[in-house]
């Protein structure tokens, strides 16, 4: 089966991407949104898997992974050693290796394409395995973080969470899932998201995040409340293709932009915020770091942002890198 670029899938991934900005504020669905935003996105990168060898993968997703993540890497940092001098907190042990809160060990969100790096090995050396084989041992992968909690040298806890998520999107995929979904009448997408909708809010844990393996579920939990809410987001996005044009374009072209999205946000919205709660301060003693609409307006303008300059990025960078 080939797989061509899905309309749908963009606008999935333009959904969980703006879940992704928003869940980094204050806001009342955070709980929700973290037992499922990451799992959504390793599903959708499994359904364009593809089968390679070892050395294919280790080139291919390098060029498409690891260097996007040292380009953004050095972003990160130029962006931190910014902040930490217009608080005027930049000294000597911003630069020390042996401080764990220098410069260089933060990395955002994108600690997400090295665990999707290792994620791609992991799958070029199973994928030519019977499929019980591939069954199995996805779920052994899976299971393993939650034996060594809060264990995560170089992401690879991370990674083998993401995986099994991975795996059934690839799964989803080859069943023919996506064409399933798309021939379910409206009306019963529009339930199956209700009721997916209530399963989250019965069941979500709290907080969840697979960047410190730290996930405050069991595994049963964890997987069904990342599935459900996946395909949530899938169903979602059906219905924003079927009934909307400029909407679900709109979603579609954040989609497309959402490795910059997820990159660039973070130091934007710490600076946005700042800018924001400095002005505010005139008007109000209200403390607007911790008030939904504050967070809700940061929220839009740093969305904006993000994909402008991911735009640009895209277009002046990656495209002569052929990323």
């Amino acid at each position: 089966m080939t797989k061509e670029r899905d309309i749908c899938i963009d606008v999935a991934k333009g959904i969980t991407i703006l879940l992704v900005v928003y869940g980094h504020l204050q806001n009342p669905i955070n709980e929700l949104i973290y037992s499922f935003h990451m799992p959504a996105f390793f599903f959708m990168s499994g359904i364009f898997a593809k089968e390679m060898s070892l050395k294919d993968t280790i080139i291919k997703k390098s060029h498409r992974l690891l260097i996007p993540f040292l380009i953004y890497y050095l972003y990160m940092v130029v962006m931190k050693v910014g902040r930490l001098a217009l608080a005027g907190k930049l000294n000597i042990e911003s630069f020390s290796l042996l401080n764990e809160k220098a410069i260089f060990y933060s990395i955002g969100p994108i600690w997400f394409l090295v665990a999707l790096f290792y994620i791609f090995v992991f799958h070029s050396l199973i994928s030519k395995r019977k499929i019980i084989i591939q069954w199995i041992t996805a779920i052994a992968l899976s299971i393993l973080p939650f034996l060594f909690p809060y264990k995560n040298p170089l992401y690879v806890g991370s990674s083998l969470l993401g995986f099994m998520f991975f795996f059934m999107g690839k799964f989803y995929f080859n069943m023919g899932g996506g064409n399933l979904l798309k021939n379910i009448k409206s009306n019963c997408l529009l339930l199956m998201v209700f009721v997916g909708i209530l399963f989250l809010i019965l069941f979500a844990p709290d907080r969840n995040d697979i960047s410190l393996n730290q996930i405050n579920a069991n595994y049963f939990q964890f997987i069904s409340c990342g599935l459900i809410g996946t395909l949530c987001v899938l169903c979602t996005s059906i219905l924003l293709v079927r009934w909307t044009g400029i909407i679900s374009t709109t979603f579609s072209n954040i989609g497309r932009m959402s490795l910059h999205i997820m990159a660039l946000h973070i130091p934007l919205l710490v600076y946005v915020f700042n800018a924001i709660a400095l002005v505010g301060r005139r008007f109000t003693s209200e403390n607007l770091f911790e008030n939904y609409t504050a967070n809700f307006c940061v929220f839009i303008i740093v969305s904006g942002l993000s994909y402008y300059i991911g735009c640009w990025v895209q277009k002046s960078l990656f495209y002569k890198l052929h990323i």
